[in-house]
């Protein structure tokens, strides 16, 4: 049994329903033999012999002592709704690197707008609990395809701010803060998360596509503005003194 695993290739059939079914010519292995490697086997013919699976699933033969990762089916088998809180995480995280960023932007930068380090410190803090509560309503919303496509507006504009400070770092050769989170959290979070929205069908590839594009211009008029803010990270810092003001902790 376990030499014809080995021996006997794998076929992949697209069926009507537009699901695909593994063949082996007398063994047939089961889905949860191809993700989990267990040992079930399904004896018998084709078609009751076939496994059908959610999605396209890229199957090789296994060879001795070496057992192939199904990462499709990785991507297909894990809960959206679980990982999805991964991206608060890493965001919130990110934004503790940055909590004392304001002496950095004076080090680096000209012709910067009013700020403080209150003002930052309550945009940060505004941030990390935007990113918990933007995660639990998309999922309080109950489909997964509408949480992944508002997900995926807060995952490009991190995306994009994680993308600026390994920029900035090479532009300024120093330490920007939250550099270390951008490159160990928040960039592979966003692209873990994307590729399972793409494999369980969440979004259309077209759709991912476009924001990574829309990314470049972004990151090109970070290049372009040199030592200032670009008018995005502006408005931001006038936000963040803004709701300082608001709150009555400007000043204190």
């Amino acid at each position: 049994m376990q030499l014809l695993r080995w021996l006997v290739p794998v076929v992949e059939i697209e069926l009507a329903a537009g699901y695909d079914a593994v063949y082996y010519s007398r063994i047939a292995i089961s889905y949860r033999e191809l993700l989990y490697g267990t040992t079930q086997y399904y004896d018998g013919w084709a078609p009751q012999g076939c496994v059908p699976l959610k999605r396209r699933t890229l199957c090789a033969s296994l060879l001795p002592g070496n057992r192939e990762v199904n990462l499709m089916g990785f991507f297909e088998g894990v809960s959206f709704s679980m990982v999805a809180w991964l991206l608060p995480v890493a965001i919130a995280l990110h934004e503790l690197e940055e909590w004392n960023i304001l002496g950095w932007y004076h080090g680096n930068f000209v012709d910067l707008p009013d700020m403080t380090n209150t003002s930052t410190r309550v945009f940060i803090a505004f941030m990390s609990l935007y990113a918990f509560a933007w995660t639990a309503v998309s999922l309080l919303l109950g489909d997964l395809k509408v949480t992944s496509f508002l997900l995926s507006i807060t995952g490009f504009v991190f995306l994009l701010n994680a993308l600026q400070h390994v920029y900035w770092v090479i532009a300024f050769r120093d330490y920007a803060p939250g550099v270390i989170t951008s490159v160990l959290l928040v960039i592979p979070v966003i692209v873990f998360l994307g590729l399972v929205a793409r494999y369980q069908g969440l979004l259309p590839i077209w759709y991912a596509v476009l924001l990574c594009v829309l990314v470049i211009p972004a990151l090109a008029q970070t290049a372009m503005a040199g030592n200032r803010l670009t008018k995005m990270l502006q408005g931001i810092s006038r936000s963040g003194l803004l709701m300082a003001r608001l709150l009555r902790l400007e000043g204190r």
